[in-house]
């Protein structure tokens, strides 16, 4: 059985983090906001039935990725909204290998931390009246210009 890692995001914005993870994974965000699903194993089991002391346990999330938009032999991915409004991310470690690998988790996490600070900057700008262009320079980074609308 495959180990959920439980990654406490500093993210607050749930619609964000959907656009996001749809970003990454092809637009296959499952969106249970109103009543979250669970999230299952690589074997399809139900990961919310299990005891929360279990570490392959996970709760029922309010965005899911399903396994089949992660790679074979993966875990579904969920987003967990707390009543605090605080989100918290399952992923498994055993995703895209087989086999533990943190590596990846980390990749997930820091993509997804990236993406959605890109995406609260272009919001503000254009709510501030700026016009916002991206450009993404040839290491990788992104830069976005603002540019005041007249």
């Amino acid at each position: 059985m495959s180990v959920f890692t439980q990654v406490e995001l500093e993210l607050r914005d749930i619609e964000i983090v959907e656009e996001v993870l749809a970003e990454m994974f092809g637009g296959k965000v499952e969106n249970c906001i109103d009543c979250p699903l669970p999230i299952r194993g690589y074997r399809g089991d139900d990961r919310s039935k299990l005891a929360p002391t279990n570490k392959n346990y996970a709760p029922p999330c309010h965005l899911i990725v399903r396994k089949e938009n992660i790679g074979a032999a993966s875990n579904d991915m969920g987003i967990h909204r707390r009543s605090d409004g605080s989100l918290t991310a399952y992923i498994s470690g055993y995703d895209r290998r087989g086999k533990l690998n943190e590596k990846w988790v980390n990749e997930v996490k820091a993509k997804l931390k990236t993406k959605y600070a890109e995406k609260m900057v272009q919001r503000q700008a254009k709510r501030a009246g700026y016009k916002v262009s991206r450009e993404i320079r040839h290491d990788g980074t992104v830069r976005l210009r603002l540019k005041r609308r007249r």
